[in-house]
């Protein structure tokens, strides 16, 4: 193997961009293969882009997590031993409620963006460099 070589792609690109553009080319020996590591870390995935309005995406994540809790809750009411519920039949043992599990962790992290958001608006907001200034 072939020791990784640092490589920066330029353009006329603002230094914040440039730097994110930098990558960590790692060469396989034989194979010639290249894989572009982004050296950003875990800091670029909490930055939230501006425009997106993440309190809505926080809404429809939540809703996802309410959807599935409310289908985990009825299999296991229409699963129960001597359960007479018939317009639950189509819920008995099937596993629905995986269908709509993914919502859990995006709801975390979707969170995690609106909070940055709403510190980063506050903070920027004329309204909180008035109120430091009492």
């Amino acid at each position: 193997l072939k020791p990784a070589s640092r490589v920066c792609l330029r353009g006329s690109a603002g230094a914040q961009e440039q730097r994110s553009r930098c990558a960590i080319r790692a060469r396989s020996g034989s194979a010639g293969a290249t894989s572009l590591v982004s050296s950003g870390g875990m800091g670029t995935w909490l930055e939230p882009t501006p425009g997106i309005d993440y309190s809505v995406i926080v809404g429809v994540q939540i809703f996802g997590c309410t959807v599935c809790l409310l289908l985990a809750g009825l299999e296991y009411v229409a699963s129960r031993p001597g359960a007479d519920v018939p317009w639950l039949d189509w819920l008995k043992d099937s596993g629905w409620w995986i269908l709509p599990s993914p919502f859990f962790p995006a709801v975390i992290y979707y969170s995690l963006l609106w909070s940055e958001q709403r510190s980063k608006s506050s903070a920027s907001s004329p309204e909180a460099s008035s109120k430091k200034d009492d």
